[in-house]
Protein backbone atom coordinates (compact mmCIF):
# COMPACT_ATOMS: atom_id res chain seq x y z
CA UNK A 1 0.00 0.00 0.00
CA UNK A 2 1.32 3.87 -0.62
CA UNK A 3 0.96 6.21 1.82
CA UNK A 4 -0.32 9.37 1.54
CA UNK A 5 1.74 12.64 1.28
CA UNK A 6 0.39 14.36 4.40
CA UNK A 7 0.93 17.71 4.81
CA UNK A 8 2.73 18.21 1.55
CA UNK A 9 1.31 20.50 -0.85
CA UNK A 10 2.48 21.48 -4.06
CA UNK A 11 3.78 19.82 -7.13
CA UNK A 12 6.47 17.09 -7.79
CA UNK A 13 9.01 18.06 -10.09
CA UNK A 14 7.77 15.65 -13.16
CA UNK A 15 4.00 17.68 -13.17
CA UNK A 16 6.19 21.15 -13.11
CA UNK A 17 7.81 20.01 -15.84
CA UNK A 18 4.95 19.12 -17.74
CA UNK A 19 3.06 22.40 -17.00
CA UNK A 20 6.24 24.16 -18.26
CA UNK A 21 6.84 22.18 -21.20
CA UNK A 22 2.98 22.83 -22.15
CA UNK A 23 3.37 26.64 -21.16
CA UNK A 24 5.77 26.86 -23.53
CA UNK A 25 4.47 25.24 -26.18
CA UNK A 26 1.30 27.51 -26.05
CA UNK A 27 3.66 30.82 -25.79
CA UNK A 28 5.70 29.23 -29.02
CA UNK A 29 2.72 28.96 -30.88
CA UNK A 30 1.32 32.41 -29.98
CA UNK A 31 4.81 33.67 -30.75
CA UNK A 32 4.99 31.99 -34.94
CA UNK A 33 1.39 33.59 -35.41
CA UNK A 34 2.62 37.04 -34.43
CA UNK A 35 5.25 37.23 -36.23
CA UNK A 36 3.30 35.63 -39.58
CA UNK A 37 0.35 38.40 -38.54
CA UNK A 38 3.10 41.14 -38.68
CA UNK A 39 4.75 40.30 -41.73
CA UNK A 40 1.65 40.51 -43.49
CA UNK A 41 0.72 43.17 -41.81
CA UNK A 42 3.66 45.12 -43.25
CA UNK A 43 3.20 43.13 -46.68
CA UNK A 44 -0.16 45.42 -46.84
CA UNK A 45 1.29 48.72 -45.37
CA UNK A 46 3.89 48.77 -47.95
CA UNK A 47 1.75 47.63 -50.89
CA UNK A 48 -0.70 50.54 -49.38
CA UNK A 49 2.06 52.86 -49.70
CA UNK A 50 3.23 51.78 -53.04
CA UNK A 51 -0.19 52.60 -54.57
CA UNK A 52 -0.02 55.83 -53.22
CA UNK A 53 3.51 56.64 -53.99
CA UNK A 54 2.79 55.43 -57.87
CA UNK A 55 -0.14 57.70 -58.00
CA UNK A 56 2.19 60.55 -56.21
CA UNK A 57 4.93 60.62 -59.12
CA UNK A 58 2.93 60.33 -61.54
CA UNK A 59 1.04 63.83 -60.37
CA UNK A 60 4.39 65.33 -59.51
CA UNK A 61 5.57 64.52 -63.08
CA UNK A 62 2.57 65.73 -64.95
CA UNK A 63 3.82 69.36 -64.80
CA UNK A 64 7.38 68.62 -65.57
CA UNK A 65 8.77 68.22 -68.93
CA UNK A 66 10.94 65.11 -68.34
CA UNK A 67 12.19 62.88 -65.73
CA UNK A 68 15.33 63.16 -64.75
CA UNK A 69 18.10 60.20 -64.93
CA UNK A 70 19.11 58.39 -62.10
CA UNK A 71 18.46 58.47 -58.30
CA UNK A 72 15.22 60.73 -57.79
CA UNK A 73 14.55 60.01 -54.15
CA UNK A 74 15.60 63.55 -52.95
CA UNK A 75 13.84 65.48 -55.66
CA UNK A 76 10.66 63.31 -54.69
CA UNK A 77 10.96 63.56 -51.09
CA UNK A 78 11.57 67.58 -51.25
CA UNK A 79 8.60 67.52 -53.45
CA UNK A 80 6.34 65.85 -50.59
CA UNK A 81 5.75 62.63 -52.89
CA UNK A 82 6.42 60.24 -50.02
CA UNK A 83 3.77 59.83 -47.24
CA UNK A 84 5.64 60.76 -44.29
CA UNK A 85 5.38 57.60 -42.12
CA UNK A 86 7.87 56.35 -44.99
CA UNK A 87 10.91 59.92 -44.61
CA UNK A 88 13.25 59.02 -42.01
CA UNK A 89 12.86 61.20 -39.01
CA UNK A 90 15.99 63.86 -38.65
CA UNK A 91 16.80 62.72 -42.45
CA UNK A 92 13.86 64.11 -44.14
CA UNK A 93 15.48 62.85 -47.80
CA UNK A 94 16.18 59.61 -46.47
CA UNK A 95 12.92 56.97 -47.31
CA UNK A 96 12.68 53.40 -45.52
CA UNK A 97 9.50 51.21 -45.76
CA UNK A 98 7.88 49.19 -43.15
CA UNK A 99 10.73 46.42 -42.99
CA UNK A 100 12.77 49.05 -40.91
CA UNK A 101 15.48 51.36 -41.62
CA UNK A 102 18.84 50.78 -43.59
CA UNK A 103 21.69 52.87 -43.20
CA UNK A 104 23.04 54.18 -45.49
CA UNK A 105 20.78 55.74 -48.08
CA UNK A 106 17.62 53.84 -47.00
CA UNK A 107 15.65 51.13 -47.90
CA UNK A 108 13.45 52.72 -50.72
CA UNK A 109 15.56 54.53 -53.54
CA UNK A 110 13.61 56.03 -56.74
CA UNK A 111 15.48 56.38 -60.07
CA UNK A 112 14.36 57.47 -63.11
CA UNK A 113 15.35 56.38 -66.88
CA UNK A 114 14.32 57.20 -70.71
CA UNK A 115 14.14 53.99 -72.64
CA UNK A 116 14.57 55.90 -76.04
CA UNK A 117 14.43 59.75 -76.98
CA UNK A 118 13.19 62.48 -74.71
CA UNK A 119 9.80 64.46 -73.98
CA UNK A 120 10.65 66.46 -77.14
CA UNK A 121 11.53 62.85 -79.42
CA UNK A 122 8.44 61.20 -77.80
CA UNK A 123 10.43 58.78 -75.56
CA UNK A 124 9.12 56.97 -72.72
CA UNK A 125 9.83 57.55 -69.14
CA UNK A 126 10.43 55.03 -66.66
CA UNK A 127 10.70 55.08 -62.69
CA UNK A 128 12.18 51.93 -60.35
CA UNK A 129 11.39 51.92 -56.79
CA UNK A 130 13.75 49.59 -55.16
CA UNK A 131 13.03 48.24 -52.10
CA UNK A 132 16.06 47.22 -50.50
CA UNK A 133 17.12 44.79 -47.45
CA UNK A 134 14.27 42.66 -47.48
CA UNK A 135 14.58 39.11 -45.95
CA UNK A 136 13.69 36.09 -47.48
CA UNK A 137 10.24 35.49 -46.44
CA UNK A 138 9.29 39.50 -46.75
CA UNK A 139 10.42 39.75 -50.57
CA UNK A 140 8.71 36.34 -51.83
CA UNK A 141 5.30 37.81 -50.37
CA UNK A 142 6.22 41.72 -51.71
CA UNK A 143 6.95 40.48 -54.79
CA UNK A 144 4.46 38.17 -55.50
CA UNK A 145 1.29 40.31 -54.16
CA UNK A 146 3.20 43.75 -56.35
CA UNK A 147 2.85 42.35 -59.53
CA UNK A 148 -1.05 41.99 -59.43
CA UNK A 149 -3.88 44.56 -58.60
CA UNK A 150 -3.69 48.40 -58.29
CA UNK A 151 -0.13 48.11 -57.69
CA UNK A 152 0.41 46.59 -61.18
CA UNK A 153 -0.90 49.28 -63.33
CA UNK A 154 1.82 50.44 -65.39
CA UNK A 155 4.43 47.78 -64.22
CA UNK A 156 6.73 46.79 -66.52
CA UNK A 157 9.53 44.30 -65.13
CA UNK A 158 10.37 43.03 -61.76
CA UNK A 159 13.96 42.21 -60.48
CA UNK A 160 15.03 40.46 -57.13
CA UNK A 161 18.43 41.03 -56.26
CA UNK A 162 19.17 41.67 -60.11
CA UNK A 163 17.96 38.94 -61.27
CA UNK A 164 15.01 39.61 -63.72
CA UNK A 165 11.55 37.79 -62.71
CA UNK A 166 8.47 36.69 -65.01
CA UNK A 167 5.18 39.00 -65.10
CA UNK A 168 3.83 38.54 -62.91
CA UNK A 169 5.76 37.30 -60.10
CA UNK A 170 5.13 33.75 -59.10
CA UNK A 171 5.83 32.60 -55.73
CA UNK A 172 8.09 29.44 -56.63
CA UNK A 173 9.94 31.95 -59.11
CA UNK A 174 11.33 34.01 -56.19
CA UNK A 175 12.60 31.58 -53.61
CA UNK A 176 16.04 31.64 -54.85
CA UNK A 177 16.99 35.47 -55.94
CA UNK A 178 15.30 35.74 -52.63
CA UNK A 179 17.41 34.39 -50.75
CA UNK A 180 20.51 36.11 -52.58
CA UNK A 181 21.66 39.29 -50.52
CA UNK A 182 20.74 42.57 -52.77
CA UNK A 183 24.26 44.37 -52.04
CA UNK A 184 23.07 45.78 -48.60
CA UNK A 185 24.42 43.05 -46.56
CA UNK A 186 20.95 43.08 -44.52
CA UNK A 187 18.98 40.91 -47.45
CA UNK A 188 17.44 40.61 -50.67
CA UNK A 189 16.46 43.75 -53.17
CA UNK A 190 12.96 44.16 -55.32
CA UNK A 191 13.01 46.37 -57.78
CA UNK A 192 9.91 47.66 -59.44
CA UNK A 193 10.17 49.40 -63.55
CA UNK A 194 6.70 51.42 -64.25
CA UNK A 195 5.98 53.29 -67.25
CA UNK A 196 5.85 57.18 -65.56
CA UNK A 197 3.09 58.18 -68.10
CA UNK A 198 0.11 55.46 -68.27
CA UNK A 199 -1.09 54.70 -72.01
CA UNK A 200 -5.06 55.09 -72.76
Amino acid sequence: MKKARRGKKGFTLVELAVVLGVVGLVLGGIWVFAGRSNESARTEQSLGQLVILLNNIRSYYLSQPNMASGDVTTILAAASVFPSEMLRAGAPTIVDHPWGALPPGGGLLVSGTTASGGASTGGTYYFTLTYRGLKAESCIAFAARAGSGPTANGLTAVSVSGTPISMPPLIGALGGPCAVDGGTGTGANVALTYRLRLQN
